[in-house]
């Protein structure tokens, strides 16, 4: 029995010590993945928030510059595709080369789903600024016409006090004249 004991300890320890292995190394890969996240979150935020710094000034040139990043996008996106068809087809017996591309496609998908939705987010904000425009020259018309008419009414009561002044020199010289 003693000697059953120190080999089922020994086994153990071993069996501890991968565990111990295997959990800091699955540590380390949560470190990694976790700096990588906080990172790509970084990188994102700020990259959002210049997108949305520049937008205001480069209303106008952003709907052409848009057109034309689509169409260079859409002219990379289809260079890539032929590129990695044919990477497929000279790499099909190196495994491990072909999983690596795998992992660059799937990150070139989040990049490009991400600028989608931002290019989405910028387009509704264009929506609303065009909107909210719109708003305020309506009501800049509403208020110069509300402006003008006061004008006129002041101007024609002007005309009139004027015309009566007028008149009321015309009687006071008449009157000293025969007075």
């Amino acid at each position: 029995r003693s000697a059953i004991t120190p080999s089922l300890e020994t086994s153990q320890q071993s069996h501890i010590d991968d565990l111990v292995q295997r959990n800091r190394k699955h540590e380390q890969t949560i470190r990694q993945i976790k700096d990588e996240l906080a990172q790509e979150k970084s990188r994102a935020k700020t990259t959002v928030h210049d997108i949305q710094n520049k937008l205001h000034a480069e209303k106008r040139e952003w709907r052409e510059a848009c057109d034309t990043l689509q169409a260079c996008h859409r002219i990379h996106q289809l260079r890539l595709q032929v590129e990695l068809e044919k990477q497929r087809s000279s790499l099909l017996a190196e495994q491990e080369l072909l999983r690596k591309e795998k992992v660059a496609t799937v990150q070139r998908e989040f990049a490009i789903t991400k600028f989608q939705i931002q290019e989405s987010q910028m387009d509704r904000r264009i929506l609303e600024l065009e909107d909210e425009l719109a708003e305020v020259r309506h009501l800049y018309d509403e208020e110069r016409h509300a402006f003008k008419a006061r004008i006129s009414k002041v101007t024609v009561r002007l005309e009139m006090q004027e015309e009566q002044l007028s008149a009321s020199e015309q009687t006071r010289a008449s009157l000293e004249s025969t007075g």
